[in-house]
C-alpha cells in the first residue's frame, strides 16, 4: 500500500529536535504510516512550537510540510527556511 500524503497531528514540534508526541502508541502509528507516505502534512498551531515532549519520533525533512497559524515566531520561520523545512502559514 502506498500513501501519497498523510496528515500528521503532533503534540509538540521543534525545528531542530523534530516531531514530538506524549504517548508511544501515537508515535508508533505515525512512524508506520509516514514510512509509506511520499509527503507528510503536519498540522500544528504555533503554540506547539513552544512545547516539548519526551517522545521525539521523527526529524523534520523535505518530506514534511508544516501548516500553522500566523502567530508563529519569525525566528522559527527563519530557522526552518535555513534547514529547508516548508512551513505554510495559514
Amino acid at each position: 500500500m502506498e500513501i501519497l500524503s498523510r496528515d500528521i497531528d503532533v503534540d509538540a514540534i521543534d525545528v531542530e529536535a523534530g516531531l514530538m508526541v506524549f504517548d508511544a502508541e501515537t508515535a508508533s502509528l505515525d512512524e508506520l504510516v509516514s514510512a509509506h507516505s511520499d509527503k507528510q502534512i503536519i498540522l500544528a498551531d504555533s503554540q506547539k512550537f513552544k512545547k516539548k515532549s519526551y517522545i521525539t519520533y521523527s526529524s523534520i525533512s523535505s518530506h514534511h510540510m508544516v501548516v500553522t497559524d500566523n502567530k508563529i515566531d519569525s525566528a522559527i520561520l527563519r530557522r526552518a527556511a535555513e534547514k529547508g523545512i516548508e512551513i505554510l502559514v495559514a
